[in-house]
């Protein structure tokens, strides 16, 4: 019986998004967009123009390239139009993106010596977020499953109150000898415990929900998305 659920790590996919790369966490803002410093105007329109004139232009070689190949027929054909669309979405997203950096960069007050208010975030994170859910929703239907999770909410916060390298001492004779020990000593022991020898001697089930029957495509995801948003 084949799975019916599967799951990604959105922290994989985000980490791999291009855009991810434009981030400058001193200034919490993403290089060459609507959310970038902007100190001299004339040139932030040069360079914008320039990325724009640079991404239409990839859009038109995009289709180009295709054409020949969707009219062949046959599964190449299709395999290289589900492609060509999944490409062809991003860089209309791109250059839209582009686009309103540009008209947002044209209002004057807008940002303080540069700086631009937290606002001009929001169309980043929503053309990123986008291109993830069509990643996730691209594999979903492709397996023929009913859902896919984010197992990256799964995981454990850092514990900081424990070396797990040291863990406590072994707590279980003072359960079965009936001793007052309290929950957390327990929890904090069993914790210690598990980050220190499970998730050390069986990294590959860490984390895996394989084993009841999800299907992993962490790795998949990420290679469709560099696949659709490399040039």
């Amino acid at each position: 019986m084949s799975p019916k659920f599967g799951f990604v790590d959105y922290r994989l996919l985000l980490m791999a998004h291009p855009l991810m790369k434009k981030f400058r966490p001193d200034i919490k803002r993403f290089r060459d967009t609507a959310s970038d410093f902007v100190l001299d105007k004339n040139m932030r329109f040069a360079e914008l123009d320039e990325k724009i004139s640079s991404a239409t232009l990839q859009l038109s070689r995009l289709e180009t390239k295709m054409k020949p190949l969707i009219k062949s027929g046959g599964e190449k054909a299709r395999t290289a139009y589900s492609l060509f669309w999944k490409k062809r979405t991003y860089l209309e997203r791109e250059i839209e993106l582009l686009k309103k950096t540009r008209a947002e960069t044209n209002i004057d007050g807008n940002y303080i010596s540069g700086r631009t208010s937290e606002n001009t975030l929001n169309p980043v994170a929503d053309h990123i977020v986008k291109t993830v859910q069509d990643i996730v929703e691209d594999l979903r239907q492709k397996h023929e499953l009913v859902a896919v999770i984010d197992i990256s909410c799964l995981e454990d916060p850092p514990r900081l109150s424990q070396d797990q390298f040291n863990p406590p001492g072994n707590k279980h004779w003072e359960i079965w000898s009936g001793s007052n020990i309290s929950f957390s000593e327990i929890s904090g022991w069993l914790n210690s415990m598990d980050d220190s020898f499970f998730s050390k001697s069986f990294p590959q089930f860490k984390l895996s929900p394989f084993r009841a029957g999800m299907l992993d495509l962490r790795e998949e995801g990420v290679r469709l998305l560099l696949e659709i948003t490399s040039p």
